[in-house]
């Protein structure tokens, strides 16, 4: 049974001409880490499309018996209906692969300097975001997440949030090109500390200017502020004050050195 099944997806990936093999690590790269949407990602989206087919069947159901119930000299629409039941027993194979196919053509790359993330499947999109340029990270869970152990970690980069700032003004390409979304993971707490360490490392690598210092730090504090959530913001501020003290004793003592 799995081996047709597997033939199955085989033929519906080829169909849609989908990317054989996983997304390449952006030239160049070096500590690449691979991470995947969790298996319970793929329950939740086969619990959907579960849904949605009972809903359309149950539709068809209500559009029969009311063509059944209509005069004589309407019941030409039994053609329709007819035509409809068969789309309806076509599409389920066809979008039971899609739903599959999206778990597992999903992926998540993380790098020394740079994210890249692939998924869809009527659509493929890939994003490549360096961390230069990430500016907010941000884990989003809701109810169901919370109740499956699942989160999705939002990344934004420098120009994604004009769009949302004016009103959502902007094409759509505009916006897909500064956000980027680790889809139902189960591990969102763990990719967005690699991405803040990776990010720390990057933007403090060759800074030597104050000013520029000062500027790099605030950036990451905000990317940080983004990315805890409120029970973790009360640590967040005690760590910061901790640093600036930190930083104050430091510039004090290279002060009294130099003099």
């Amino acid at each position: 049974m799995s081996d047709h099944l597997e033939q199955f997806e085989a033929a519906v990936a080829t169909l849609l001409r989908l990317p054989a093999a996983g997304p390449a690590p952006p030239p160049g790269s070096t500590q690449v880490q691979l991470f995947r949407a969790a298996p319970r990602y793929l329950h939740y989206n086969l619990a959907r499309w579960a849904l949605s087919q009972v809903a359309a069947f149950l539709g068809l159901g209500i559009g029969i018996g009311f063509v059944a119930a209509l005069p004589p000299q309407l019941q030409f629409l039994q053609i329709f209906e007819a035509i409809g039941v068969a789309i309806y027993a076509l599409q389920i194979p066809i979008s039971f692969a899609v739903v599959w196919l999206d778990f597992g053509r999903r992926w998540y790359l993380v790098t020394d300097r740079s994210l890249r993330i692939r998924e869809g499947v009527w659509t493929v999109h890939e994003r490549t975001m360096s961390f230069a340029n990430v500016q907010n990270l941000e884990i989003k869970q809701g109810p169901i997440y919370r109740l499956l152990g699942l989160a999705s970690l939002e990344v934004r980069s420098a120009g994604g949030g004009q769009a949302q700032a004016s009103g959502g003004k902007g094409s759509g390409l505009e916006r897909d090109l500064h956000v980027a979304y680790f889809r139902g993971v189960d591990n969102a707490r763990e990719i967005r500390d690699l991405i803040l360490a990776r990010l720390r490392r990057v933007r403090g690598a060759g800074l030597g200017d104050p000013d520029e210092e000062r500027d790099h730090v605030a950036a990451e504090y905000a990317a940080i502020a983004h990315a805890s959530t409120p029970r973790e913001r009360p640590a967040l501020d005690a760590a910061r004050e901790l640093l600036g003290e930190a930083r104050a004793l430091r510039l004090l003592l290279e002060r009294d050195a130099g003099a």
